[in-house]
Formats: structure tokens, sequence, C-alpha cells
């Protein structure tokens, strides 16, 4: 061998194809991870992080996370350590069960949401940690109460879920059916069938149309179908549908994140109740929040209302009036159910949906478009009667 010859050849060959492969996997693994996490984010980044820690190993492969039934919090919230009796004691109790998270969810964005001098309102958190993930293949999603800012339901649309919007008003008469990917189904939620004619500031009558949660979903036909995410800004109404009409039926087993702005109304000073009429709200509220704990409910999330700051004082405790929460059902374990007109064409190799602006509503990647109709079915919305 000469004295010009390179030193590394002076290694033996098998060092050196050793190397050259070391450098190829380590090349080859890099790129297979740059792909898994580029397919897990790429409907990610035009939304706001409010959360985010960086995923597991096992948040990036198919399989359930071990941990998820373990607390992630040491310290949970244990508000009968604090002996106070009376009213002061049950409100502890309550505050610290709607403002402590128990749980900590890794990966969460802000989706929605206006700005009203310099003050936000109108956003939705949503968890995306593996298990509560909304579905790949069929995402659904019921928003309640609405009002006049759809930018949460638009977001969750561009997000990939089929939105149903409900709310009904005399500005709402003049809404489209869909727009942007948004199904806007004009009634209100409530706890049973009613019609009532309610009167409106400048004196008319207008007829508002209430139905039970079960109810819609009977219409829409959803009545066994998943449902990733349930958004309820309902104005103080919120207690009692839980109470009297979602707690009596399966729909909470079948939802995987609830968010839910509370109101607490008869805590509020405006209201002037006797500190009896207080205690019975205390506990109403209560038991709501403990109906979500039975059913595998655990906070993530709570945020005051910026653009409402009321606050009320009694004895010690300060509080907000109002305040968003972000629930996650803990005990998701359940396979997705997606709606059946949709299994045959999802065999066909459906995987993502697109919203469309046409009066079509949705089309469905690699197929022709379907309707909304042919999603809930041969009627259509605007011919469905809920009176």
């Amino acid at each position: 061998m000469t004295m010009d010859t390179p030193r590394c050849c002076w290694f033996p060959r098998v060092v050196r194809r050793w190397a050259r492969h070391s450098l190829l996997l380590v090349l080859l693994t890099f790129v297979a991870q740059h792909a898994i996490w580029a397919s897990i984010n790429s409907d990610l980044r035009e939304f706001q992080y409010v959360i985010d820690e960086p995923h597991s190993i096992l948040d990036r492969i198919y399989n359930m996370d071990s941990t998820w039934n373990q607390s992630d919090i040491s310290d949970k919230r244990n508000a009968d350590s604090k002996e106070i009796g009376g009213i002061e004691g049950s409100l502890t109790q309550l505050l610290t069960s709607l403002t402590q998270p128990t749980r900590r969810c890794r990966k969460m964005v802000q989706l929605g949401g206006l700005h009203c001098k310099g003050l936000p309102d109108g956003s939705k958190k949503v968890c995306l940690d593996y298990i509560v993930y909304p579905g790949r293949d069929f995402c659904l999603g019921y928003s309640f109460g609405v009002g006049n800012d759809l930018t949460f339901d638009r977001d969750m649309a561009n997000f990939g879920c089929l939105v149903f919007a409900f709310d009904q008003d005399k500005t709402h008469i003049k809404y489209p059916r869909s727009q942007e990917g948004v199904v806007l189904v004009k009634i209100r939620l409530g706890t049973k069938r009613l019609i009532a004619n309610e009167k409106q500031v400048d004196g008319s009558l207008f007829k508002y149309i209430y139905r039970p949660m079960d109810d819609i979903q009977r219409y829409l036909k959803h009545s066994d179908v998943t449902l990733d995410y349930l958004k309820m800004d309902i104005e103080g109404d919120e207690w009692a549908v839980f109470t009297d009409s979602v707690f009596k039926t399966d729909i909470l087993q079948r939802t995987k994140q609830l968010a839910l702005e509370f109101h607490l109304n008869d805590l509020n000073s405006a209201a002037n109740k006797t500190e009896h009429q207080r205690q019975d709200g205390i506990k109403k509220y209560q038991s709501v929040i403990d109906g979500l704990g039975e059913r595998g409910f655990e906070l993530v999330w709570f945020e005051p209302n910026f653009k409402l700051p009321f606050t009320n004082t009694i004895g010690d405790r300060t509080f907000h009036i109002f305040g968003e929460m972000l629930w996650v059902n803990a005990n998701w374990k359940k396979p997705q159910v997606i709606p059946k007109v949709l299994e045959k064409k999802k065999a066909k190799g459906i995987t993502r949906r697109t919203p469309d602006m046409s009066d079509i509503g949705w089309s469905w990647v690699g197929l022709r478009p379907i309707s909304v109709e042919s999603i809930i079915g041969s009627n259509k919305l605007d011919n469905i009667s809920f009176d």
C-alpha cells in the first residue's frame, strides 16, 4: 500500500461497511419519525397551541396509552380536607370542582373566538391527547348555543369534523343551512320537547323550538354514534339539561370531550337570592359536576369568562360567575362508531373529509360528493319537522 493511500482505508472493510449501514439506519429513522410527526400535526399548524408538551412514544404508535387511567396529577382535589361548615364549605367544594383540573392534557389547541374591546370571547380548547383525539376516520361535533359567532365551529370543520351547530332566534332565520362546513340546525337544546312563544324586545312573539339531545340525535340518526366533541353554552340552562335529560341517556358514554361554559346565576349578587336559595343552587351545581365525574369525565382546563368577568364574594371567597371548562372522558375505551350510512363508503377508502362551500355541504376524497342529507337520512334538514 502506497503512502498516498487515504488513512480511512487502513480500517478493515467490515468496519467501514458497518459505519455506512449505521449512518443509513440513523437517516431512515429520522425520516420515518419526521413523517409520523408530520401526519399527526398536518391539520394543526393553523391552530394555536395552548399546551404543547412532547408526545411520548406511546402517543405516536397505534396502541392505548397505559398511563391514561392513572392519575397524572399527584394532588387530586379534595375539598373535604377543609372543615368549613355552612354555605362557605359547600361553596369551597364547588369552586374547587369547577376550577381545579384533575387531569393534565399534554396537547391542547385553541379554536375559534373573537375579540371585543381587546377581550377574547367564544374560543374553545380541544385536547389532542391520543385516546380522546377527535376521530381520524370520522369526527362528529355538536355545538349548542352559537349565538352569532361560528368561528369555533368553522375551525372544527377545518380540523376535519362534521359539525352540527344548534341555535334559534330571529337573527338565525337569515342564516344559511350550511356554511363553511358547518350545518346549522335552527332549534334550541332543552330538557323536553317544547314549543314556546316568547316575547321579544320589540314586543313581537317568536316561536322557539326546544328538543332534548337524545331526541335530536334520533332525528339526525346519530343515536349510536361516537360524539368526538360536545360544546354547550346555553346561558344557565346547562344544569337542568344535564340533570333532567342528558344524565338519563348514554350520550356522555359516547362522548370524548365536553366543552362547557358554566353560569352560576343563583350565586350572582344581582339575583338577590337568599342564603337558602344560594345553598340550593350550590347543591344543584355540585350534583351536575359529581354526575360528570361518575361518568368518567375529568376536568383538564378552566378559565374565567374574560368578556363578562362578573364576580361575587361570599364569606372570604371571591369567584367568577361565568367560566369556561373542558372535560375529557378518562374512561373512553369504546371503539369509534360512525353513521351506518357511511360504513360502506368508509370501507371503500374514505380517509378524510374536507369542507365544501357549495350547497352540497361536504365532499369526500376519492368519491363523488355526498350531501349532508345523505349523511343524516333521506329527509332534508329544511324539511325535518321539529314541531
